[in-house]
This record gives C-alpha cells, sequence and structure tokens, in this order.
C-alpha cells in the first residue's frame, strides 16, 4: 500500500490528495492477498478430505482451488492491461 494512504488512514485525515490509481492499487493488493490465502487454505483442506478418503469433498475442493486460480490469473491479466498505456490518443485514418 502507497506509504501516502497508509499514512492518510492512519492519522484519520483526508484522503483527496492521494490519487486514485494508488487506491486502486492498494484495494487491489488487499484482493490479491485474500485470494492467495483462500487458495492457501483450500489446498490444505483438499489434502485432508484425501488423507481421509473423502473423495468427493476433495474433488470439490480443487474445483474450488483452480477457481481462486483462475480469478488471480484474471486479475493479473487485467492489472498488466490496464498500466499499458497507448502511445497515442488520436483516431488514425
Amino acid at each position: 500500500m502507497p506509504k501516502q494512504l497508509l499514512q492518510a488512514l492512519r492519522g484519520g485525515k483526508s484522503v483527496h490528495n492521494v490519487d486514485r490509481q494508488s487506491v486502486k492499487e492498494a484495494v487491489e493488493a488487499g484482493r490479491n492477498a485474500r485470494l492467495d490465502y483462500m487458495q492457501g487454505m483450500l489446498r490444505e483442506l483438499r489434502d485432508m478430505a484425501v488423507a481421509e478418503r473423502c473423495t468427493f469433498l476433495a474433488y470439490q475442493l480443487e474445483i474450488a482451488y483452480m477457481e481462486v486460480g483462475d480469478l488471480l490469473r484474471a486479475q493479473h491479466a487485467a492489472a498488466l492491461q490496464s498500466k499499458k498505456k497507448p502511445e497515442h490518443c488520436g483516431t488514425v485514418a
């Protein structure tokens, strides 16, 4: 999270002087962290289900694990795409 944003939030000050891109990046970083955590927990739960021979439960947890991975990849791709700026803004004839 950008230093300016952290200082504003901790001090109870207005965050109006913090640019919107910094806020967006901080929110996305928090979401990524939560998704990473969920993916790790799903992997552990899946391993536990396999150890207990709960095959259908293990299958469902594996599907959830893959879904979180897909979400992370899509968010990463969108972040890369939004950072690419066009070289010119004019129309091409």
